[in-house]
């Protein structure tokens, strides 16, 4: 008995790292209090909340998101960009702002049209 407990909690640990969020190891780095903020202050325009105000990073997200979380790739994106959207993804991944994650994939990732113009 005492067996398999210890099996069932080695199997779930192992279910739980496999189905982690994979960064690569090259890309971790600290991620600050300030960052958090400045994505989360982005939030309200990506989602389209009513009344929110858009920066030219929420609609450049906006503009990119669709493509990105299709195929993890952002075609008219710079490599200073495609950096940008990696460390926002871990962030997103990392902290508490893992709430927004299944907002985004519902707005920008099930071929939903959204509008450019909106905010």
């Amino acid at each position: 008995m005492k067996t398999q407990i210890i099996c069932l909690c080695v199997l779930g640990v192992i279910a739980l790292v496999s189905c982690a969020q994979h960064v690569p190891f090259s890309k971790l780095q600290e991620i600050t209090p300030e960052q958090i903020t400045l994505v989360e202050s982005q939030m309200p325009c990506v989602l389209q909340t009513p009344g929110a105000s858009c920066s030219k990073i929420g609609l450049r997200a906006k503009d990119v998101l669709p493509e990105f979380l299709k195929t993890k790739k952002c075609s008219t994106c710079t490599p200073e960009e495609k950096e940008k959207i990696d460390q926002i993804f871990t962030i997103l991944h990392t902290t508490e702002l893992k709430k927004y994650l299944i907002p985004l994939q519902n707005l920008y990732g099930n071929n939903q049209t959204y509008d450019h113009n909106s905010n």
